[in-house]
């Protein structure tokens, strides 16, 4: 026997999204991580970028302006700075995975469409 749905039970859900006050977006060239020993996913997310010197010295050229540097010291060719730590379960993940694929699929066809219309072809 097929019982029927309780009628009391909702249909559908609404959800209000709320922006915290010091909601950063972050640009994110790549992840590291793993899974920890409770069974959820762990992702670091960083940008990257070539590495500032600690130290610099310069020349200073006859008209007062900084000439070229005399010495420097650089201890990393590129540095990546960790912007955030995320934590979350497997099914999260695949979540995200489904949202992700939807979204370069909507990406690679616009991109397909404006190489279209701008006459390039799409062999970029």
């Amino acid at each position: 026997m097929v019982s029927e749905k309780d009628p009391s039970e909702p249909k559908d859900l609404s959800f209000k999204y709320i922006f915290s006050g010091d909601l950063k977006e972050l640009h994110v060239n790549g992840a590291y991580g793993g899974l920890a020993p409770d069974g959820t996913i762990r992702m670091g997310v960083y940008s990257e970028r070539r590495a500032i010197p600690n130290f610099e010295r310069r020349s200073i050229n006859p008209d007062m302006t900084l000439g070229p540097a005399l010495e420097e010291d650089t201890k990393y060719t590129m540095v990546r700075i960790v912007q955030a730590s995320l934590v979350f379960s497997v099914s999260t993940a695949k979540s995200f995975v489904t949202w992700l694929n939807d979204h370069i699929k909507q990406a690679e066809k616009l991109k397909e469409e404006l190489s279209k219309t701008s006459g390039k072809g799409g062999n970029e």
